[in-house]
């Protein structure tokens, strides 16, 4: 989808520019975060170089996926709809995710060395939850 086909159904929220890089794209692209009352609520990754996207970002607790998941749900709740479910790390940016295959979304964690999610004994290797309080950050649909 080309990003002026979505911002038809985003009409009614204001558009700032960031840099991709803030939601764990490398590569200096620019993010387009959209806004209801100052309060973002979504992001568009274009691809590099393109009106092409890339991977939307779902960073309002009002957007859900399917089953119910939002960006403000908790590893313990993930876990529930996903009981087999491993954290990975992103050493590009030092941040955890949760990558769901079917829809092909990630449920991001900007963690921090002292909220860590996982043990890691690998660098590239998933590891099962070990603190399941931590809530995510924002779901990046690809």
């Amino acid at each position: 989808m080309e990003i002026s086909e979505a911002e038809t159904k985003l009409s009614n929220l204001t558009k700032e520019e960031a840099e991709a890089y803030d939601f764990g794209y490398d590569g200096g692209g620019k993010a387009y975060i959209y806004s209801f009352k100052n309060k973002p609520v979504i992001a568009i990754i274009p691809k590099r170089e393109s009106t092409e996207i890339l991977a939307i970002i779902a960073l309002n607790n009002k957007l859900k996926t399917d089953n119910g998941l939002n960006p403000n749900s908790s590893v313990k709740e993930i876990q529930k709809k996903y009981p087999e479910i491993e954290v990975y790390q992103n050493i590009m940016m030092n941040w955890e995710f949760i990558h769901e295959q079917k829809d092909n979304l990630d449920f991001i964690f900007t963690t921090k060395e002292n909220n860590k999610i996982g043990k890691y004994t690998e660098l590239e290797a998933p590891t099962k939850p070990i603190r399941s309080e931590i809530k995510m950050n924002w779901i990046t649909i690809k």
